[in-house]
């Protein structure tokens, strides 16, 4: 269906999801926002948009987000980041993290069991590979399995995206739920105020200061390309970003301390690119091709969000820990910032990246493992 918005009228696009992150921003600070949370209802904005026909399911505008903003609102959350503390929070949340990739294993399997699909080598493959390490494994699995039916892979892809963001949209309003919290306390070591543990003090914003910020991480993110393309490993680029952001953040504490403002600036990008992931969302897509497929998306991810909470419950988990492993296990680490970021978990951003980092390096050996047991 044409939309109304042309794919090329980037103008339009862009002002419509900044609009919409203005929005989401402006009711975190309201009863609604501070109850089901600002970015849930962009990100459904979005959808609604999309599906509607007022914005486009698929445009360059949204090839941009995750070019640029993506990759330079990683070292933004990442430059006043203290590593010591980073370890020591990252070790509560990688046990929730590894709750969350037992949990996509056995939905997989359950999926495979109740859900008869067209291709079920290739739908096992991709999905397990999405939801343990997210986009970039989806990827690499369609070119390991050698699919060459491109309309099933549209239509994996379609299902994929639109029970992603409905499980991020539900991630982001579970805290708001007040028998979630008696069953799984949120934690008691959370920031107070949104002051994050793992972090320099923060410095006034000031143009001086910002301008460094995006210039600085503008640098970090040059050179990190540079060198995962030179080696050959492209597909890993967050890994390096993270990598020289951390040493930049843990060598050059004078340096790091006269940037201000970074934390805000990702915070909007981050905002625009989970109202992006809602607007990619095509329901009509998978509508058109079958329904089957989107059936076994949703089984997998409700037992893998079952086995989550579960988890989470007998190993006295907090509930902020594991919503945001599982998000990094379902949907890649750059959501499981974004969702930390938009929730006031700072100090949860980066053992988030962290965890996420780790599903890149494990999901495609446990999703070929799974293709070989079932199919």
């Amino acid at each position: 269906m044409t939309s109304i918005i042309s794919p090329d009228n980037h103008l339009a696009i862009w002002a419509i999801l900044l609009a919409l992150a203005s929005l989401g921003l402006w009711l975190e600070g309201t009863i609604v926002g501070r109850k089901f949370s600002g970015v849930l209802t962009a990100m459904i904005l979005g959808g609604v948009l999309s599906n509607a026909g007022v914005l486009p399911v698929s445009a360059p505008s949204y090839d941009q987000v995750w070019s640029f903003l993506v990759p330079l609102a990683i070292p933004l959350f990442l430059l006043k980041a203290n590593l010591p503390e980073i370890v020591r929070q990252t070790g509560r949340m990688l046990v929730a993290f590894g709750v969350a990739v037992v949990g996509t294993v056995v939905g997989v399997v359950v999926a495979f069991l109740l859900v008869p699909v067209a291709e079920p080598e290739t739908s096992v493959g991709l999905l397990s590979a999405s939801y343990i390490g997210g986009g970039i494994n989806f990827a690499a699995m369609s070119v390991s399995l050698g699919v060459s039916d491109s309309g099933f892979l549209a239509t994996v892809a379609a299902a994929d995206n639109i029970v992603g963001a409905m499980y991020i949209a539900l991630l982001a309003a579970l805290p708001a739920f007040a028998l979630v919290r008696r069953f799984i306390p949120l934690e008691a070591q959370l920031d107070r105020a949104g002051e994050p543990s793992a972090r320099y003090d923060d410095s006034p914003p000031d143009a001086k200061g910002i301008a460094a910020a995006v210039a600085i991480s503008a640098a970090i993110c040059a050179v990190s390309y540079a060198i995962a393309d030179t080696l050959g490993l492209s597909s890993y680029r967050i890994l390096f970003i993270s990598a020289i952001t951390l040493l930049i953040a843990n060598t050059a504490a004078p340096l790091v301390r006269k940037v201000s403002g970074e934390f805000e600036i990702g915070l909007i990008f981050m905002y625009v690119f989970l109202i992006t992931l809602g607007a990619q969302a095509d329901v009509r897509t998978v509508i058109d091709s079958g329904l089957s497929i989107l059936w076994f998306v949703l089984v997998l991810v409700a037992v893998h969000f079952l086995i989550v909470m579960l988890g989470a419950r007998l190993l006295r988990i907090g509930l902020a820990d594991a919503i945001i492993a599982s998000n990094a296990c379902a949907a890649g680490p750059t959501t499981a910032i974004a969702l930390s970021a938009a929730r006031g978990w700072h100090s949860k951003t980066t053992p988030g990246l962290m965890c996420g980092i780790l599903g890149y390096a494990i999901a495609n050996f446990i999703a070929l493992s799974l293709v070989r047991m079932l199919t």
